[in-house]
Order: C-alpha cells, then structure tokens, then sequence
C-alpha cells in the first residue's frame, strides 16, 4: 500500500502571469459597473411598492375626512335631549359650581332654564312612582 508521502507532488493548476495582481482590480470594476443600476432600479420598485399603496390610503381618507368632518360642537350638544344630559351630569356627579367655569349664563339664560325646572309638571302616576322611590330610599 502507498503512503501518502510515496505520491509524487505534481502542480495540476497554473496561474497566469500577473493574475492575483489584477484581481482586485477587476473586482472592483465589476462591483462599481453593477451596483448603480441595480440599487437604484431596487430602490425605486420598493419605493413603488410600498409608498403607493401608503399614500393612496391616505388620499382616500383626507378625502373622506374632508366631506364628513368633523360637526359643529355645539349643533353635536343641541342633537341630545335635555333629559339626556340631566341623566348623564346626575349619574356623574357634576354639580353647578363645576359646570359654571365652562360657559357664563345671561340673566335671561338662567331665568329661562328656572322657569322650565319650576314648571315642570307630574301625572299622578309619575308622583306615585317618585314616592315610592323615596319611601324605598328612605326605608334603606
């Protein structure tokens, strides 16, 4: 059996004159001539690809946000009934001292809003209702 030693050493590739000397050089020329192109047709279809779609959406929703703006607030506070609100500040807590920083009444404002309190009126079984509510409270 031969010995890995026995083999005789025998060059099988050859390299031509000045070749590793040029190869960087080559290299380089190849990398600059590609890269251009390729980056900047890469960057523009992924640009496309995502930016147009993005954009699009946002056109769409100016345009939507343009025709149904937003209301009024106070034509929003004028849609909901009295009753609402008395609910609501009830249920809530609120209490005419917190309320008056927000907005100053005329004369003429709060004697309108004491006369609809005040003018108020009950069926009887709206009174007994009433009552019977309090003589529940009471009795807790």
């Amino acid at each position: 059996m031969k010995k890995l030693e026995d083999i005789p050493r025998k060059n099988m590739f050859e390299v031509p004159e000045g070749y590793f000397d040029q190869l960087p050089g080559r290299i380089q020329a190849r990398i600059a001539a590609e890269s251009p192109s390729r980056s900047a047709s890469w960057m523009w279809k992924g640009a496309l690809r995502y930016a147009l779609p993005v954009l699009l959406a946002a056109a769409v929703f100016a345009g939507w946000w343009l025709r149904n703006g937003p209301e009024d607030p106070e034509a929003i506070l004028a849609s909901i009934e009295t009753e609402q609100l008395v609910a609501y500040l009830e249920e809530n807590g609120l209490v005419t001292e917190e309320l008056i920083p927000y907005g100053e009444l005329t004369t003429e404002d709060a004697a309108a809003i004491e006369s609809e309190v005040y003018e108020t009126t009950f069926d009887e079984s709206e009174l007994e209702m009433l009552l019977d509510e309090l003589t529940l409270d009471i009795n807790d």
